[in-house]
C-alpha cells in the first residue's frame, strides 16, 4: 500500500495528472472529392462515365444526321 492510501483507506479511486516531456502529437488529413471517387471505382473511370453521359446524346445525334443522309 502507497502512502495515500495508508493516510485515507476510504479510497476507491485516486487519479494523478502530471506534465510529461513527452507527448503525443495528432494530424488530420482531409478525406476529400476525389479521395471518395477514387473509393468507388477509380477517378478516370468516373470520369469517362461523367463525359459519356455529357457526350453520348450530342454522338448519337450526329450519327442519326450522317445515317439519314
Amino acid at each position: 500500500m502507497d502512502l495515500i492510501s495508508k493516510a485515507n483507506p476510504n479510497l476507491i479511486y485516486i487519479l494523478s495528472v502530471f506534465l510529461s516531456e513527452r507527448g503525443v502529437r495528432n494530424k488530420r488529413i482531409v478525406y476529400n472529392f476525389l479521395d471518395v471517387i477514387g473509393d468507388m471505382g477509380g477517378v478516370l473511370e468516373i470520369i469517362m462515365i461523367v463525359f459519356g453521359f455529357v457526350f453520348y446524346p450530342i454522338a448519337e445525334h450526329s450519327f442519326i444526321m450522317t445515317a439519314a443522309r
